[in-house]
């Protein structure tokens, strides 16, 4: 089943909650979302941020 929403629904809690029942969720991009990459794993033993 899919869900279609505007942007304002368009929120981590809430697309979370549908995809835990089951729903896909299709909406509009809103316009303060930041997309990042998922950072590195940590080295066992780390300290501190990684280098960049």
């Amino acid at each position: 089943m899919r869900v279609l929403v505007d942007g304002w629904y368009m929120r981590r809690i809430f697309i979370e909650s549908m995809l835990a029942c089951g729903f896909d969720v299709i909406g509009q991009v809103r316009i303060d979302t930041r997309l990042y990459d998922e950072p590195p794993k940590r080295k066992k033993g780390q300290r501190g941020r990684p280098r960049k």
